[in-house]
């Protein structure tokens, strides 16, 4: 993932991004230890049949696109955003 708004230092991208796709659908944990109201925020995630998705918690969210084997898109937490992108060896 690459820090894209917030502070690098304080945001970091120490998370590995694994995305485990099951039935179209996927869970995704933002850690955000800076942001002591609301520390975690997870994202529970389904694909739609044109390969879109969007999923939100509170004010952040998750969104993108897939396609083939490849996967992007934006997460957007409390103090910080990432942009993300992703190749599989399976489709999604």
């Amino acid at each position: 993932m690459q820090t894209v708004q917030g502070n690098p230092m304080s945001c970091g991208t120490q998370d590995m991004l694994t995305l485990n796709v099951i039935n179209n659908a996927f869970s995704f944990t933002l850690n955000q230890p800076d942001v002591i109201s609301q520390p975690t925020r997870t994202f529970n995630v389904v694909i739609a049949s044109d390969g879109s998705f969007q999923a939100q918690s509170g004010a952040a969210y998750i969104r993108g696109t897939t396609g083939g084997s490849h996967i992007a898109g934006d997460i957007v937490g409390d103090a910080c955003g990432y942009h993300f992108e992703a190749d599989s060896s399976g489709t999604w």
